[in-house]
């Protein structure tokens, strides 16, 4: 407590450390909601769980000197981390359901397996974290390791590890996630590819034409996975179909509840109607969970409630204060990183924005605190690289 408040003394807009400040903003205005919420048991559940928002950036700006030091090394361990991870699930994707049940059951550490109805349907099995979460992780270490490649030389290890951390993201089915990847993706070779021909090819029409192909790669590669991977094409169809189901209304025949596209769905509208009901204020974070419980019973009782928009979350529980703070977060890191100097620091910053802006407009993993603190903790590293012109 004593380092942080020896921090805010010696705060200055001139040095560019603002966006360390963005996450304990949110925090504060989530902690005024619950002076008007009347269930505070769980606002202050919620409030516990985004503790890394008021935490990490006292602790990295503390230690800032500490953390650049390091800042590669720990980049490195988290995604050789997350490929052990992604091998261990990619070994229960290809063995027989059978054997992965008698594993998951002799394991205790391991989450519970439930084999599905239809294979890749609903994604492949996760044994260490939430399919979801586990995905948006995966992202996350897709775009450092490829800013590993561009920074420093390209070995076999790391093009395995990023082969490893791809083929996974792909039979996992977290499509958000696929979606976020596939566009910050984009950015980066897009981007790349323009300042590397400037560089050493000023023609613009050579140039233009460069991009212009490169885009067209990037539009093929997703057909060509849905066309031959089965795991893709299965995943896929099924949100397909989900959709069609709901817009002719045939999803009451089936076991409609596990359909997370048309949950989703639902969501959206339900917790749009909290926005519209308390626009300026909120209805507070601790009666949020309450209010969208109320509007599914009166409306879709048969399904039990979902928050999957972060954007619409903040502006529901905390007002427009909260929505506009977080807002301006997103927005901050973003101009924070195309201020960079060295241009692979500048677009995995930019990747990362392009990232998380798919992932927080389908889900809400700042709800949970593997979202939060995977999410928070590399917004602020990665503002360090900015912050101190290191790399």
């Amino acid at each position: 407590m004593l380092s942080a408040l020896w921090k805010i003394r010696q705060f200055r807009y001139a040095n560019q450390e603002y966006v360390f400040y963005t996450p304990a903003i949110i925090f504060i205005i989530l902690t005024v909601s619950l002076l008007y919420s009347s269930n505070f048991s769980s606002g202050w559940d919620h409030l516990y769980r985004q503790n890394p928002m008021l935490l990490f950036p006292f602790i990295i700006l503390i230690d800032q000197a500490l953390f650049s030091q390091w800042l590669t090394t720990y980049f490195r361990y988290f995604v050789h981390a997350v490929a052990v991870a992604c091998l261990v699930t990619l070994f229960f994707y290809f063995i027989p359901s059978s054997l992965v049940v008698v594993i998951t059951e002799q394991l205790s550490f391991l989450k519970p397996y439930q084999a599905p109805e239809i294979q890749d349907a609903f994604g492949a099995y996760s044994p260490f974290l939430d399919r979801l979460h586990f995905g948006y992780m995966i992202g996350i270490a897709c775009l450092v390791q490829l800013w590993l490649i561009f920074k420093y030389s390209f070995t076999w290890m790391q093009g395995l590890v990023f082969l490893t951390l791809g083929t996974t993201m792909l039979i996992l089915g977290a499509r958000g996630a696929q979606i976020g990847l596939l566009l910050a993706l984009s950015v980066w070779v897009v981007w790349w590819t323009w300042s590397y021909l400037q560089l050493y090819s000023p023609n613009r029409h050579r140039s233009g034409l460069f991009i212009s192909l490169s885009f067209v790669l990037l539009l093929i590669a997703p057909y060509l996975a849905y066309q031959y991977l089965p795991a893709v094409q299965t995943r896929y169809n099924q949100l397909i179909w989900e959709i069609q189901t709901f817009y002719d209304g045939t999803y009451l025949r089936f076991s409609y509840t596990h359909f997370t596209s048309l949950r989703r769905i639902l969501s959206w509208q339900s917790m749009w109607e909290i926005v519209v009901q308390q626009p300026i204020l909120g209805v507070g974070v601790g009666d949020y969970n309450d209010t969208l419980k109320t509007i599914y019973l009166k409306k879709h009782a048969d399904f039990p409630p979902n928050t999957h928009q972060q954007f619409l979350f903040y502006w529901g529980a905390s007002g427009l204060a909260g929505f506009l703070a977080f807002c301006t977060s997103f927005l901050v890191f973003l101009i924070h990183h195309l201020h960079a100097n060295a241009l692979p620091s500048k677009l995995l910053g930019v990747c990362f924005f392009v990232f998380f802006f798919v992932v927080f407009s389908l889900d809400t993993p700042l709800l949970y605190q593997a979202g939060s603190m995977s999410f928070w903790l590399f917004y602020l590293l990665l503002s360090l690289l900015r912050s101190k012109h290191t790399i």
